[in-house]
């Protein structure tokens, strides 16, 4: 068994990574996970939408509204962060591709009282998105079109997984047809 810290949580081994890579639930979470990413992919792409590289390492970063510890260095005389979110970069890339995208990973030092929140991840993947000249329902319109395509991709591509994770899960109404989600 994987070693554990004090407080019971495994720390990375190579035991820790062959307990993964034999449980099915691992393997069906990556399957799901990239579907995910694939039909989000696919609608955001057909709407006009051109996708950026995250930025990992930048000389600016959201600075976050809450105590965390910063992960930080020089390098050739410039102090550089790890990238805790996209969103000023996003604001800059905006400006030169009215719709764009990010599958953005982030790193964020929380503070220990944050480590049972449930609610704050040390190490996570978001998909940022940015519409220039969009109102807030545009958005919610694009971000709907892709949930919905994606949970309707992932029932027919994946049936017994779902039925085994979570078998009463419904793909949402949509307020437009499929051959309109399409366009």
């Amino acid at each position: 068994m994987a070693k554990k810290l004090a407080e019971g949580r495994k720390v990375d081994t190579v035991e820790l990574v062959k307990e993964y890579l034999e449980n099915s639930v691992f393997k069906d979470a990556t399957l799901i996970q990239h579907e995910i990413l694939k039909g989000i992919r696919k609608i955001l792409d057909e709407k006009g939408f051109v996708e950026l590289l995250p930025v990992t390492v930048s000389p600016i970063t959201d600075p976050l509204n809450h105590p965390h510890f910063e992960a930080e260095f020089e390098y050739y005389g410039q102090k550089y962060s790890v990238t805790k979110s996209m969103i000023l970069h996003k604001q800059v890339a905006v400006l030169v591709h009215k719709k764009i995208y990010i599958v953005s990973p982030n790193v964020r030092l929380e503070t220990e009282d944050k480590m049972d929140s449930g609610r704050h991840l040390f190490d996570f993947v978001q998909i940022d998105m940015e519409m220039l000249e969009s109102s807030r329902e545009d958005v919610f319109d694009v971000m709907e079109d892709a949930i919905i395509y994606t949970i309707k991709t992932i029932k027919e591509k994946y049936p017994e997984i779902i039925s085994k994770y979570h078998p009463t899960l419904k793909i949402p109404p949509n307020h437009l047809n499929d051959t309109q989600l399409r366009n």
